[in-house]
């Protein structure tokens, strides 16, 4: 929690204001930052640990058989990050492996750090949720398509039943 303290103003709008944050801030995108610039007080307490799966066997298979797949759908910039550490590690051009298929995610965040890393994502929806991917792909064919869904091992399950 930082120790200066603002007066409310248009420069500090959010001065005397408190903020519990509960996630983990990266450093391309920092709530508390954010918050803070704003005058707020933060207390940041991580709540969640984002760690790499144990077992990479479905993955790997699924990067071995990547021609029997028509999207690669990413929920979170973490999905993308452990996707392609993972790709490093079998040394595998994540440029190249996704120029053979569609890609999408759920945010803007997810968006970026695939482009930043030379993947055009295809569908991005305007609502940064799954249902919002779910509504942008009502407006493709996809019967008979094959979807890799790369996001966390305990997931909301609406994007899997969908």
């Amino acid at each position: 929690m930082t120790s200066v303290s603002y007066q409310h103003s248009e420069k500090f709008p959010l001065a005397g204001l408190r903020f519990l944050v509960t996630r983990q801030d990266s450093t391309e995108s920092s709530l508390s930052g954010m918050l803070e610039s704003q005058g707020a007080s933060v207390l940041t307490a991580q709540m969640t640990q984002i760690i790499p799966t144990e077992s990479w066997e479905s993955f790997d298979e699924t990067v071995q058989q990547i021609s029997n797949i028509d999207w690669a759908v990413f929920t979170s910039r973490n999905g993308v990050t452990h996707c392609l550490s993972r790709l490093n590690d079998l040394e595998v051009s994540a440029q190249q492996l996704f120029s053979s298929i569609k890609t999408a995610c759920v945010g803007q965040a997810t968006a970026s750090v695939l482009t930043d890393n030379g993947i055009t994502p295809e569908l991005v929806p305007e609502h940064f949720q799954s249902e919002g991917l779910i509504d942008a792909f009502k407006q493709h064919d996809l019967f008979e398509k094959r979807c890799w869904l790369i996001q966390a091992e305990s997931p909301r399950k609406i994007l899997r039943d969908s």
